[in-house]
């Protein structure tokens, strides 16, 4: 790695610092790497050897043998779909995709987007992919189509559901969404993740559990700024009793709203209402 050993200071702490700021600006110089990740909290001495362990990784990275995914699965003939008629490409694409998954690769495809498309997704953007040329014995390959192409309606609708679920099951803990670190109030209140799960909790902790549950919601509404930073939110309905200790049951009913961002490439729920619940 070239830093190892070097002196940067007299100073220990000073040196370890600096050698950390060097490893940074080495591993952007030669790898591209830039770390986004906060590390103020983290002991120098911990950093030192996160940096040196991505050094590790990309050094190694760099030297495997590199081939394209079309290669790996032995260069089938196929044909593209506008090179055929329409009753022929979900075979066409059944065939490649079973050409796949005896290689083991495997390509996973959440939405419904028509075989044509993702006929034409496989030929014209897997398969020039660069992968490790040679897999471990028994390694799969897995790749997803939205994260080539990202279907914002779909993952918060996924969301909602997992959202929805949680609240049903009374999980405080065990997120299936992703909330964000900090969820703003219509107040202007700003409530830490932490203090949204401590209001959760002393909520779910006043039943035993939610019965009769109703649900239902729209499509989710999304923009996206010209930053690249994304707004959206689900409109929707419940309804459900929560019975308490004593076997008694409240029922609770009304409409549910969700709010989401997306500044990272990912959607975060930042705000919500739910019947029976509030902040």
């Amino acid at each position: 790695m070239g830093s190892e050993g070097q002196k940067f200071s007299d100073n220990p702490e000073e040196n370890l610092r600096l050698e950390n700021q060097f490893l940074r600006m080495k591993l952007q110089a030669e790898y591209g790497s830039d770390l986004q990740m906060p590390m103020g909290n983290m002991p120098p001495e911990l950093e030192n050897q996160f940096l040196k362990n991505i050094f590790s990784f990309e050094e190694a990275y760099q030297k495997q043998e590199r081939t394209t995914v079309y290669k790996l699965i032995g260069e089938p003939s196929y044909k593209k779909p506008e090179e055929m008629p329409m009753e022929q490409i979900s075979g066409e694409l059944k065939r490649l995709l079973d050409i796949m998954k005896n290689k083991n690769i495997d390509l996973h495809v959440e939405g419904e987007y028509g075989d044509k498309l993702i006929l034409d997704f496989l030929i014209n953007e897997l398969f020039p992919l660069e992968v490790q040329a040679n897999l471990p014995e028994g390694m799969m390959l897995n790749f997803s189509y939205e994260e080539f192409h990202p279907d914002h309606a779909l993952d918060l609708r996924n969301l909602t559901v997992a959202f929805l679920q949680q609240w049903r099951e009374r999980l405080v803990n065990e997120y299936a969404y992703q909330p964000a670190s900090h969820f703003i109030l219509p107040d202007g209140r700003v409530l830490s993740y932490e203090g949204v799960q401590q209001r959760l909790k002393h909520f779910f902790d006043a039943f035993t559990a939610f019965t009769n549950w109703k649900d239902g919601f729209a499509e989710a509404s999304y923009e996206f700024m010209p930053d690249g930073t994304g707004l959206a939110n689900v409109d929707g309905a419940v309804s459900y009793d929560a019975v308490l200790e004593n076997g008694e049951s409240i029922h609770f009913e009304g409409p549910l709203k969700i709010y989401f961002s997306n500044q990272f490439g990912s959607w975060e729920v930042f705000l919500f209402h739910m019947p029976g619940f509030n902040w």
